[in-house]
C-alpha cells in the first residue's frame, strides 16, 4: 500500500505564485510513489480560473480547495483583509482537514503565516509527521512591513514559532542565511537536529535558452531593443526605486527597455514614478502561463531581481531560479548579505548593485549592451550553475531522501 502525503498551502495550481508552482512539480513527481492530497485554497492571483472546481484529479493530485475569503491587499480593508482571509483559510482547512483519511505525512509551508498550527492540530488527530517548509520568517517578516510593532506581539509571535519548531518532526530551509537566522533565534541545536536546506527550483526541461526569434520579442515589440526584464511579483519585500531612477538615466538610450511581466502591491508605485517622469522606456505585461514561461523570460537580454533592505534571510526571491534556468545574467539590487549575492558574487553570472546606487546600475546595463562577450560568458555561467545545483531534479531528491529518513523515526 503506497503512503499518504498530505500538503497543505494556501496556493497551488493553477495559481502564478511561486510556491504554488514549486509545489506543483514537488506533488507531481511524488504522486509516481506517493498517495497525494493538497488541501489549498481558491486561486487568488490575477488570471486564476474563477470557476475552479472544488475538488479535481490532476497529474495524479488530488486537489482539495478550500473557498476561504479572498479580500484585495490593496482593498478597503487593508492588512484587516489580509487576516480575515488567513483566518478563513486555517479554520476551513482545520475543518476540513478532520474530514480526510489519516495521512502518513503532511507537508505544511509558511503561506499563510503559522498554518504549521493547523498542520500540527491535525497531527493530534491523524497521527502524522510532519515535515514544515520555511518559505519566508514570520513575524520577522511582518516587522520589517511594519505589520507588527508591539514588542509583546513580536515576542508572542515568536513564541509560537518556537512552539511549531519544537513539535514537527523535520523543518526546511531555502537558503543558508535563513537558517543562520533560525539557528540564531530558535536556538542552533533545535534547527541542526531537525532541519535539512533544499533549494527552491525551476524545471530546466520546461526553461532553457532558446534563440530570440523563438521568443516573445516580436509579439511584444521589442524587436532590436536591448531587454532588461524583471519578471514575478512586484512586492514590499522587493525594491524598485533604484531600477526607475536608473531607467531615468538611460531614457535617451532609445534601443533600452526596461519589461516588467508580473502583478504586485508595488506596481501601481511604479506605474506612478514612470507617468510622472514622463519615461517611456517601460513595457508591463501580465502574468504568462507556466508553459510560456521559456518564451518570457529568453526575451531578456539581462534579468533584474531585487530585495529590500532588512530583508536578509527572511526570504529568497524564487524567480532568480527560472532566470538562471533561461540562461541570464542577473543583476540584483540588495544590501548583500543574502543568498543570492553571494551566488552571484562566487560563480561570475552577474553585477551586485547596492540600494540607490542607480549609477552603478545604469552604467552596468549599458557595459552589458556594450559588451557581448561579457553578456555571453555570463549567460553560459548562470545556465551552468543552474544545472549543477539548482535544476527541479535535485531538490525533489532531496525531498524524497527527506521522506526516507522521516520513515525510519517514530513518531
Amino acid at each position: 500500500m503506497r503512503e499518504k502525503i498530505l500538503v497543505i498551502n494556501q496556493h497551488f495550481y493553477p495559481e502564478f505564485a511561486a510556491t504554488g508552482q514549486l509545489l506543483e512539480d514537488l506533488c507531481a513527481d511524488l504522486a509516481q510513489d506517493y498517495e497525494v492530497t493538497v488541501l489549498t485554497g481558491k486561486p487568488s492571483y490575477v488570471g486564476s480560473i474563477d470557476n475552479i472546481p472544488k475538488e479535481e484529479i490532476y497529474r495524479g493530485i488530488d486537489i482539495i480547495r478550500v473557498f476561504n475569503t479572498s479580500f484585495s491587499k490593496t482593498g478597503k480593508l487593508g492588512t484587516l483583509g489580509r487576516i480575515i482571509n488567513y483566518l478563513t483559510f486555517y479554520l476551513l482547512v482545520f475543518f476540513k482537514g478532520l474530514t480526510l483519511k489519516k495521512y502518513d505525512t503532511i507537508i505544511v509551508l509558511s503561506t499563510p503565516p503559522y498554518i504549521s498550527l493547523v498542520a500540527l492540530a491535525l497531527k493530534l488527530f491523524k497521527k502524522s509527521k510532519i515535515i514544515y517548509v520555511v518559505q519566508d520568517l514570520y513575524p520577522e517578516v511582518a516587522i520589517e512591513l511594519d505589520i507588527i510593532k508591539s514588542n509583546f506581539l513580536i515576542s508572542f509571535f515568536k513564541k509560537i514559532n518556537k512552539f511549531i519548531l519544537k513539535r514537527v518532526d523535520k523543518i526546511v530551509t531555502i537558503g543558508e542565511h535563513m537558517q543562520e537566522l533560525l539557528e540564531k533565534s530558535y536556538g542552533k541545536k533545535l534547527i541542526e537536529e531537525k532541519s535539512k536546506m533544499i533549494y527552491n527550483w525551476a524545471d530546466g526541461e520546461k526553461i532553457y535558452p532558446i534563440s530570440k526569434d523563438q521568443t516573445f520579442r516580436k509579439k511584444w515589440g521589442l524587436e532590436d531593443t536591448f531587454v532588461i526584464m524583471y519578471s514575478g511579483n512586484m512586492g514590499n519585500a522587493h525594491e524598485f526605486d533604484t531600477v526607475l531612477e536608473a531607467a531615468e538615466n538611460l531614457k535617451h538610450e532609445d534601443q533600452i527597455k526596461f519589461l516588467f511581466v508580473g502583478e504586485g502591491v508595488k506596481k501601481e508605485y511604479i506605474e506612478e514614478y514612470i507617468s510622472e517622469n514622463n519615461l517611456d522606456n517601460f513595457v508591463f505585461k501580465p502574468y504568462q502561463d507556466k508553459e510560456d514561461l521559456i518564451y518570457s523570460l529568453n526575451t531578456a537580454n539581462l534579468s533584474l531581481t531585487t530585495l529590500n533592505s532588512g530583508f536578509e534571510g527572511l526570504v529568497v526571491p524564487s524567480k532568480v531560479y527560472g532566470i538562471m534556468a533561461s540562461g541570464k545574467p542577473i543583476i540584483f539590487i540588495s544590501n548583500f548579505n543574502n543568498e543570492i549575492s553571494d551566488m552571484i558574487e562566487n560563480h561570475q553570472i552577474g553585477y551586485n548593485i547596492k540600494i540607490g546606487n542607480s549609477d552603478k546600475l545604469a552604467a552596468i546595463i549599458k557595459k552589458y549592451k556594450e559588451d557581448r562577450d561579457l553578456l555571453k560568458k555570463h549567460s553560459q555561467n548562470t545556465r551552468k550553475l543552474f544545472e549543477e545545483e539548482f535544476n527541479k531534479e535535485i531538490s525533489i531528491e532531496k525531498y524524497r531522501d527527506l521522506l526516507k529518513d522521516l520513515d525510519n523515526q517514530l513518531i
